[in-house]
């Protein structure tokens, strides 16, 4: 099913320089969904679950890095970024990927954010290889990979998967068993109601307030403070 896709051209004027904004707006059907994976190459991206929506709406909006035309600024972003969206046999898919190797400072290049609202009762697969991300209020399962960039997940009904490469990653109110790949920067894990499993390589891990069992693969470098877990804890790097 081919997705609704609406184009607006704002011109302003940002950090004294003149800009062109540009905000795509992307509809998909969720009748029949039960997995959506998004695919995000550099920037922003916030995924937010809503209970009055059903369909899946997603926002992108590009900063420019000089003033355009509606053309002018719809050639660019073409020329710079592979967009993708649909959906096939109860998955839905949205791609946002750079095209090459282009500048996210605010006046040499273009620079993007992109919002996902998600409606209830969807499995969310996440691949982003760049740029803060925070993911909240997901009624379903979630899968994550994520590069580089802050990471910031919250209310989340079902199990919850993490591999995070840098970064400073935190994690709240998962209401079903977590799991946690993390290379490097702080790890902050509260309010789990089932299990939590770790591997850490480097950074202060901090973890409370778990219904199940913390497992701890591999602690890493830097500090480990765990609290307030019913079931067992099992440190293998001891």
């Amino acid at each position: 099913m081919k997705a609704v896709i609406v184009f607006l051209l704002i011109i302003g004027a940002t950090l004294s320089a003149q800009t062109s904004k540009v905000v795509r707006k992307i509809n998909l059907d969720a009748k029949g969904l039960t997995l959506m994976r998004i695919e995000n190459g550099s920037g922003e991206l916030d995924i937010i679950g809503r209970k009055d929506i059903n369909q899946i709406e997603a926002e992108l909006v590009f900063e420019l890095p000089e003033r355009m035309s509606e053309k002018e600024a719809d050639d660019y972003i073409d020329d710079h970024v592979r967009i993708e969206s649909g959906t096939r046999g109860g998955r839905g898919l949205l791609v946002t990927e750079n095209r090459g190797r282009w500048n996210w400072n605010w006046n040499e290049g273009l620079r993007m954010r992109v919002t996902v609202y998600m409606p209830g009762g969807i499995d969310l697969d996440v691949h982003d290889n760049s740029g803060s991300m925070s993911i909240r209020d997901i009624d379903g399962n979630l899968d994550v990979e994520d590069g580089s960039g802050s990471l910031s997940i919250s209310d989340i009904s079902g199990n919850v998967r993490v591999e995070d490469g840098s970064g400073s990653l935190d994690i709240f109110r998962i209401g079903g068993n977590l799991k946690v790949d993390d290379g490097s920067g702080s790890l902050t894990i509260e309010d789990v109601r089932e299990s939590v499993t770790v591997d850490d390589g480097s950074g202060s891990v901090r973890i409370r307030n778990v219904g199940g069992d913390v497992v701890i693969l591999n602690e890493g470098s830097g500090s480990l403070s765990i609290h307030d877990v019913k079931g067992r804890v099992e440190n293998h790097d001891d």
